[in-house]
């Protein structure tokens, strides 16, 4: 066991010269960086959005037309029987392609 006794303080808390020197000159380094930094810039002004505009809206939009089309491919194999040597009716592939073409008419705000 280690005697009790007085316990010296850790390397970086005592007085060191060379410690206290590196600790001013980054003081210094950070204090001169805000002033080296130059001026500041006028705000720049904020971007507007663009407003929405829809290629396909007519007479002010009374008249919207719409179009969506999706595609998937599907490939299913050994969903039921866990088997590779067998190749049952529910083991294929697809294509599927769905077109929608909508319209919308209002001829008076709501």
């Amino acid at each position: 066991m280690k005697p009790h006794g007085p316990v010296s303080p850790p390397t970086f808390a005592r007085r060191d010269p060379g410690f206290i020197s590196w600790l001013t000159r980054l003081a210094l380094a950070i204090g001169t960086g805000a002033a080296l930094a130059g001026t500041p810039r006028a705000p720049t002004l904020p971007i507007q959005p663009k407003p929405d505009v829809n290629p396909l809206s007519f007479f002010e939009g009374k008249l919207v037309l719409d179009f969506e089309e999706r595609a998937r491919f599907e490939y299913r194999d050994n969903n039921y029987d866990l088997d590779s040597g067998l190749n049952s009716s529910t083991d294929d592939s697809w294509l599927l392609q769905r077109a929608r073409l909508g319209a919308r008419y209002a001829p008076s705000e709501w």
